[in-house]
């Protein structure tokens, strides 16, 4: 059924595509009038990327972790409070631009913490430019508004979401992404796959959100074998242009506790569920997926699978008894993979049933 819930699209952000990411920056700042940026990076990019040697004038944030911490961005943002900020460039992958649209935040909203910042419904006010520049294929969140936000000791996983956290800028350059070692790189390119059909089977879709996450998932079955960081590079941003309209859905709410508790990676627990939520869509999004066979070549969803298999045969595990779960968890993660929000953004109705069934589909 090609039913769409409203066919109203909004994304602000600029998207510059090119080869050459700093001399972009260069001319932002120039055309913005940019004195005192704010660089935000992860220790790996910081000597990767040669972040010190760039932009050795200014503060920079180097120390960005994997799935930063309430406590984390509460201790950066009393440091930063003391800088005299314009601006903030955030170079990496997803956890980098979570914890940056936080410092963004911050600098906008003096004096508050982490959670009330999480928690600020009101304008947020947009005084600082911000320029998001993806050295991964697969996060997006340099086209959306919100960022992901951990609570380790209570196991809660927190969003920061606000119109005003839209970046002003996207930069992109696949030659940030050609060092990516192979494990990562398909860690990636499978959450960009996850965005996508999540946009998909989503109530909140839109006409120009499945467009961009058609588009993506085609540029990824295309690519997915020679690595063609440019086109991969590409489809991650299209699919972050899908979701930041439609929120995720039901294979990232399963996801928030298997990178919790057991330290899955974001994009394999992102899309562990995606050939199993495939079968039960199907008939909900059969003229999507019709597309979506015309555009690569194949004739139906067994192919489509298959193509999705092929992307999992790595050294990299898709199923849970890999990862320390134990059989004995599953019935106790129903609870802790229903994150409401996520789930009713889902076209099919699933209960905790259906839910228990999922998880032991990929045990």
């Amino acid at each position: 059924m090609n039913s769409q819930k409203n066919n109203t699209y909004f994304n602000p952000v600029k998207i510059l595509k090119n080869q050459n990411w700093f001399k972009n920056i260069n001319n932002i700042f120039e055309r913005e009038n940019i004195k005192n940026p704010l660089i935000i990076t992860s220790k790996g990019n910081y000597k990767r990327i040669g972040i010190k040697e760039k932009f050795h004038k200014y503060n920079i944030i180097n120390d960005v972790p994997s799935n930063p911490t309430i406590e984390y961005c509460d201790k950066k943002i009393n440091d930063i409070q003391n800088f005299k900020i314009d601006s903030i460039i955030a170079i990496g992958g997803g956890s980098v631009m979570d914890a940056a649209k936080v410092f963004i935040a911050s600098l906008n909203i003096i004096n508050k913490s982490t959670l009330e910042l999480i928690k600020h419904k009101d304008a947020i006010g947009n005084n600082i430019t911000s320029i998001f520049i993806p050295t991964t294929h697969g996060t997006g969140s340099e086209v959306t508004m919100w960022g992901t936000i951990w609570d380790m000791k209570n196991k809660v996983k927190y969003s920061i979401s606000h119109l005003d956290l839209y970046p002003n800028y996207a930069i992109l350059d696949h030659q940030l992404t050609e060092s990516l070692p192979e494990d990562l790189s398909i860690i990636t390119l499978m959450d960009a796959l996850s965005h996508s059909l999540e946009s998909i089977w989503n109530v909140n879709r839109n006409e120009t959100s499945t467009q961009y996450a058609i588009k993506a998932i085609d540029i990824i079955m295309k690519n997915y074998n020679n690595y063609n960081r440019k086109n991969l590079l590409y489809a991650s941003t299209l699919a972050g242009l899908a979701f930041s309209n439609t929120k995720t859905a039901i294979a990232h709410s399963i996801s928030y506790p298997l990178t919790m508790e057991y330290n899955i990676p974001h994009g394999i627990a992102s899309s562990m569920t995606l050939i199993q939520l495939l079968i039960l869509s199907e008939s909900e999004i059969q003229y999507e997926l019709n597309t979506i066979y015309k555009k690569i070549g194949i004739n139906d969803l067994n192919e489509f699978i298959d193509n999705i298999k092929s992307i999992y045969t790595t050294k990299l595990s898709y199923r849970l008894r890999d990862w320390g779960v134990e059989k004995k968890d599953l019935i106790p993660l129903v609870d802790k993979c229903y994150t409401k929000d996520r789930i009713e953004n889902y076209i099919i109705n699933i209960d905790k049933n259906d839910m228990l069934s999922i998880l032991k589909e990929i045990y």
